[in-house]
């Protein structure tokens, strides 16, 4: 795989670099010469080998420079050693790339291949290679003509899945590339190489039904192809699974073809464990791709004689707005009626109705009645990135769900990433200041709101754990100081990070008439929240309260 051609590869481009051989070639000539090195459309060409040589090449020559004084032997010694390190690992990704597409084109995959810089991020072959290392590689594999990976509402992989991901891996089994290289000092180096390596199998889904079963089934699939892998030589101690359900998404799901590319399983191979973690907390999740909801249906208002009377289910439990739900219905029907084949692979959408099922108690909380300009927290700046941390995307709709208010929104669960050997989750980032399981207070018109528990990870300032909501009504600090709390719930969030801080947005599933509540946290540490709002419902009306609380020391 590597052997004489590789090292006379090596050679060649280290000429052409590093003495400028390349000169004399006509500029029309050098040109071509450097895309079909470094830059060929054929995903079968050596552009990750060789990036891997120039770029090995380069910390080489600095790190003979630096041992030997600058003499002519230690440079090209430095130099040829960093250039075989570097080609080492790009040959390899080549290789995988190359047998990937091919088993695409054999089994009419839907295949999407990218790479992982030094940085963590997920970046397209290019130019950006140029200045920084590859240390791993994506694989998406996505739906195409409407057939999945799985048998319909299910775990279990078709027929055909399981011959084309037994193929897949293959292309990552190290026992079965080692074989094919002659020298067994390469051999053993490779080997030893591939020690390092993390496989991590992740499922997503379209925003379609509800984000918790979402979650739940890309989790099992995640994990039904990482045991193929490992029933098929992958060593169990390098593979990760996670289902990522719906918050990952790369597409709009406004659309159908959105929601299509949205169906996918991804392979994400990483070598080193930093290199894993800068990974997982550089992912950025498309915000933008977010469907915003219907807010739920306001009651008429009761008459004197009836107690207020709302549904415990869940705002959010209405998923999408009507137009999206018979969209996707359609979608789904059409498709199946075009191919029977493909019926079992796209399941109907499934939408929850949010139907009353008993009489709750809602309380007043002293708030204006809901308006477009009184519900919104101002994020401040909404960034790309920052400083290694995952943030917001940057291209928004007018109605874009982070931006809105908290009731456009619903919670979107995600899996944790595990380890397949003991299903134990992988920890990968340390805590926000002053967010690691502390307890947060405000008083609205008489009533003690508390969220407890309150812990967001600093990298990717996603939140560690849901909190505790407790709401003591008409409080009084002197009588009630050993009062139990009116209602108590562990309700979802999500988290989304602007320049002015972090959105701690909470759904306290309709409790106590709550719809839900918008805390934005300073990222450095502080004292009080920067601003709140709580969006309730009480007497048949929605309104909206301004709700800021201060840290319980």
């Amino acid at each position: 795989m590597f052997s004489n051609p590789y090292l006379k590869s090596t050679i060649s481009i280290l000429v052409c670099l590093s003495l400028s051989s390349c000169a004399t070639t006509p500029l029309a000539d050098a040109g071509a010469v450097v895309k079909d090195t470094f830059a060929s459309d054929d995903p079968c060409s050596n552009n990750a080998r060789n990036w891997g040589i120039a770029i090995g090449t380069g910390a080489g020559l600095l790190l003979g420079k630096y041992l030997g004084d600058g003499k002519t032997g230690a440079l090209v010694a430095g130099a040829a050693a960093g250039a075989l390190l570097g080609g080492f690992i790009g040959a390899d990704m080549d290789r995988k790339r190359c047998e990937l597409f091919k088993i695409a084109q054999k089994y009419d995959l839907q295949l999407e291949i990218s790479t992982l810089n030094a940085n963590g991020e997920v970046i397209e072959s290019g130019a950006k290679e140029v200045k920084e290392s590859a240390v791993g590689m994506t694989v998406s594999l996505g739906e195409k003509n409407g057939q999945g990976h799985f048998e319909s509402d299910s775990d279990q992989l078709t027929p055909k899945a399981k011959q084309y991901f037994a193929a897949i891996a293959d292309t990552y089994n190290v026992q079965m590339a080692a074989a094919k290289i002659i020298d067994a000092k390469e051999r053993n180096a490779y080997l030893q190489e591939a020690k390092q390596k993390k496989l991590l199998l992740i499922g997503h889904t379209d925003d379609s039904g509800e984000s918790k079963y979402n979650a739940a089934l890309s989790e099992r699939r995640a994990r039904a192809v990482a045991k193929l892998l490992k029933e098929h030589g992958i060593t169990e101690d390098s593979l990760y699974f996670q289902g990522a359900g719906e918050s990952l998404p790369k597409a709009d799901n406004r659309n159908p073809e959105g929601r299509a590319q949205n169906r996918r399983v991804e392979i994400v191979e990483v070598t080193g464990d930093i290199n894993f973690k800068k990974y997982l907390e550089a992912r950025n999740p498309r915000h933008e791709f977010y469907r915003s909801i219907e807010p739920a249906t306001v009651a008429a208002a009761p008459t004197k004689s009836t107690k207020a009377t709302e549904s415990n289910k869940p705002a959010h439990k209405t998923l999408i707005n009507a137009a999206n739900r018979k969209e996707n219905i359609k979608e789904n029907a059409s498709m199946a009626a075009a191919n029977p084949a493909i019926k079992a692979a796209v399941p109907s959408e499934k939408i929850p109705v949010n139907k009353p099922t008993s009489t709750v108690k809602q309380y007043d909380f002293g708030g204006q009645p809901l308006a477009a300009a009184n519900a919104k927290v101002d994020l401040g700046k909404v960034l790309q990135e920052e400083a290694g941390f995952g943030l917001i995307g940057k291209a928004y709709a007018d109605d874009a769900v982070v931006l809105g208010s908290c009731n456009r929104d619903r919670p979107r669960f995600a899996g944790a990433v595990k380890s397949l050997k003991d299903g134990k989750a992988y920890a990968t980032t340390e805590y926000l200041t002053g967010l690691y399981n502390t307890s947060w207070h405000d008083t609205l018109n008489g009533n003690l709101v508390m969220l407890n528990r309150v812990a967001i990870l600093s990298d990717s300032a996603t939140p560690a754990n849901p909190p505790e909501f407790k709401l003591y009504a008409a409080y009084d600090s002197q009588k009630n100081k050993s009062a139990k709390p009116d209602i108590q719930i562990t309700p979802a969030v999500n988290t989304y990070r602007g320049s002015k801080g972090v959105l701690y947005r909470v759904f306290p599933q309709g409790a106590g008439g709550i719809q839900c509540m918008d805390v934005l946290f300073p990222s450095k540490g502080g004292l009080e929240a920067k601003v709140g709002k709580l969006i309730y419902k009480q007497q048949g009306e929605i309104f909206v309260a301004d709700y800021k609380p201060k840290m319980i020391r």
